[in-house]
C-alpha cells in the first residue's frame, strides 16, 4: 500500500466557498467587471480586508471516537488494521455516465484494497469506454454479474457492502446484517430526488437498517430528511472529486468578445439527454441570445430518450441549426470540446452534485447553472460562475449574454475555477474520505466483537450473535456524534 499524508479536509472544503467570494471580491477587478454589465454586487469598501485561509493541516486530523477511547480505557489498544474486502453495488457498471464510480474502483485497488462490484447488467455496461478496464482480466474477474446476493456475499466474504444508488439497496440490507457485514448506502440525486416518491415510506428500511448514508452533497442529505430520515441517522457527505492532472486547460485563452458572426459565443452542455438534465432550458436561452443579436452555438454532449425533445424545443425556437447533439463521448473527447468552450451551462432541474461542472472549473471554463441540489456548493455564484433558479431561462440568458461579452470575466471565472477545484475537489480527496468512513464503518465492527469478548471473557467469535451485537453497536457506536 502506498504511503502517503491523509488529507484532514472535513468542514474547510465547504469554508472555502464563502472565503474564495471574499478573496476574489476584495481583489477588485471581478466586482467591478460584474457590476459595470450586470449591478449584481457591490464594490469592495476601501481597505477591505481578506480573511485568512485556513490550511487542511490546521485542522484537527482524527475526530474524537468514543467507542475507541472507552475501549482504551478498559485496556484494549487499537490495532492498525489492513484494508478490507469491499463490495460495491452499481447495477450497471461500468458506465460512461458514472465515472465517479470507475475512478474510485480503480484508486481503492492501488491503495491496497480488496474491491469487487455487482453490476447485474454488466453484460450491457458500457466496457468499450474502459479498456483500463476490459482489457486486464484480474479487474473484470472482479466485477461480477449476477442476482445471486447472498450467494456471492458468502464466496467473496465482504467487510463492508457500498450501495452506490439508494434504491439499489432495499432488497439486500437485511440480509446484510444477517451475515453480520456493514453497509454504506450512497444517495446522489435521482435515488432520492425523484425515485418512489410515489410510495410514502419509501425508503424507511434504509433508514432503519443501513449502518451510515453518504450523501453527494448537503442538498441531498435535506432530499433525505424530506424523506422520511431522521436527523440523527448516521451520515456523511462526501463531495466528488476529479483528477485535474487530465483536465488540464492547455492554453486557454479568453482574449476576445465573442457573440459575432465571425465568432460566436461556444456554449456547451455535459449530460445525458433526460428529462432532469434541463437541456430545453439552454435551447431556450440559447433563442433569447439570438433575439439580442448575440451569435452563439449550443454543443450537447450525452445521450438518452429526450433527444427528439431536445431537437423539437430547437426546431420550434428556429435555432436547430445552432444546436448539435454530439451523442455520449469518452473523457478525453470531453475534454477536447471544453477547450473549445467559452462557458459550460448546465441547467438542471435535479443534480446531486455535478461532475460535469467540477471538470469545466477545472478546465478554466466558467459556469452558469441552475440552483438544483448540489450545483449551488459546487459552482461559486459570481465567483466561478453563475447559479440561477431553475427552469429560469430568461436569468440563464442574461449572465450567458455577460460572459459572451466580456472576455476578462470568463478569465477570472476561469482562473477562480481552476484555483478552487485544485485545492478541495481532487480526486485524491474524496479517495482519502472513503478510506477513512470504510475503515471507520468496518472498525465499528471489530470493536463490537472486541467489547463482546471483553464482556463473556470468551475470545471473539467467527460469527457472534447478531443481536447482541447490533445491541451493543447502538449502545456504543453512535457515529453521529461523531461525523
Amino acid at each position: 500500500m502506498l504511503a502517503r499524508e491523509r488529507n484532514p479536509l472535513g468542514a474547510v472544503r465547504y469554508l472555502y466557498a464563502a472565503l474564495t467570494s471574499a478573496v476574489w471580491m476584495a481583489h477588485g477587478e471581478l466586482p467591478a467587471r460584474i457590476n459595470r454589465t450586470g449591478d449584481l454586487v457591490l464594490a469592495p469598501t476601501p481597505g477591505a480586508t481578506v480573511p485568512e485561509l485556513t490550511t487542511p493541516e490546521q485542522e484537527s486530523e482524527d475526530s474524537v471516537d468514543e467507542v475507541s477511547a472507552y475501549l482504551a480505557s478498559l485496556g484494549i489498544e487499537s490495532t492498525d488494521r489492513q484494508p478490507g474486502t469491499i463490495l460495491l453495488v452499481d447495477n450497471n457498471f461500468p458506465s460512461i455516465s458514472q465515472t465517479f464510480i470507475v475512478d474510485k474502483f480503480l484508486h481503492l485497488l492501488i491503495r491496497g484494497w480488496d474491491v469487487h462490484v455487482l453490476s447485474i447488467n454488466g453484460d450491457s455496461a458500457d466496457w468499450d469506454a474502459y479498456p483500463e478496464i476490459a482489457e486486464q482480466d484480474e479487474l473484470v474477474e472482479r466485477i461480477h454479474i449476477t442476482r445471486d446476493f447472498e450467494g456471492l456475499l458468502k464466496r467473496i466474504k465482504p467487510d463492508l457492502v457500498h450501495f452506490e444508488f439508494g434504491h439499489t439497496s432495499l432488497a439486500h440490507l437485511v440480509t446484510c446484517r444477517l451475515h453480520s457485514v456493514r453497509t454504506v448506502v450512497s444517495f446522489r440525486g435521482f435515488d432520492i430526488c425523484y425515485y418512489g416518491l410515489e410510495h410514502p415510506g419509501f425508503y424507511n428500511d434504509v433508514w432503519k437498517f443501513a449502518d451510515i448514508i453518504h450523501c453527494r452533497s448537503e442538498g441531498i442529505w435535506q432530499r433525505c430528511l424530506q424523506r422520511g430520515c431522521p436527523p440523527d441517522k448516521p451520515h456523511q457527505v462526501i463531495v466528488g472529486g476529479i483528477d485535474i492532472d487530465f483536465f488540464d486547460p492547455g492554453e486557454r485563452a479568453h482574449g476576445m468578445v465573442t457573440g459575432t458572426e465571425a465568432r460566436p459565443f461556444r456554449m456547451l452542455s455535459v449530460g445525458r439527454l433526460v428529462w432532469k438534465k434541463g437541456h430545453e432550458y439552454s435551447v431556450e436561452a440559447l433563442a433569447k441570445l439570438i433575439d439580442q443579436g448575440i451569435e452563439a452555438e449550443l454543443n450537447i454532449i450525452g445521450a438518452g430518450a429526450q433527444d427528439r425533445a431536445i431537437r423539437f424545443a430547437a426546431f420550434d425556437l428556429g435555432v436547430l441549426d445552432r444546436v448539435h447533439l454530439l451523442g455520449s463521448k469518452p473523457r478525453p473527447e470531453v475534454r477536447s470540446e471544453m477547450r473549445k468552450a467559452d462557458v459550460l451551462v448546465m441547467p438542471s432541474l435535479s443534480e446531486g452534485f455535478g461532475i460535469s461542472a467540477l471538470e469545466a472549473q477545472a478546465m478554466k471554463l466558467p459556469v452558469v447553472c441552475s440552483d438544483a441540489e448540489g450545483l449551488s456548493e459546487n459552482v461559486q455564484d459570481m465567483v466561478t460562475g453563475f447559479v440561477v433558479p431553475r427552469r429560469n431561462s430568461d436569468l440563464l440568458a442574461e449572465r450567458l449574454a455577460m460572459l459572451a461579452g466580456d472576455p476578462e470575466m470568463r478569465h477570472l471565472m476561469g482562473e477562480a475555477g481552476r484555483e478552487r477545484v485544485t485545492h478541495f475537489f481532487r480526486v485524491d480527496q474524496e479517495i482519502d474520505a472513503f478510506e477513512q468512513l470504510y475503515s471507520e464503518t468496518i472498525d465499528r465492527r471489530f470493536q463490537a466483537h472486541k467489547l463482546l469478548s471483553l464482556m463473556t471473557e470468551m475470545p471473539p467469535q467467527e460469527e457472534p450473535d447478531i443481536l447482541t451485537l447490533i445491541r451493543l453497536e447502538e449502545e456504543f457506536s453512535n457515529r453521529a456524534t461523531i461525523l
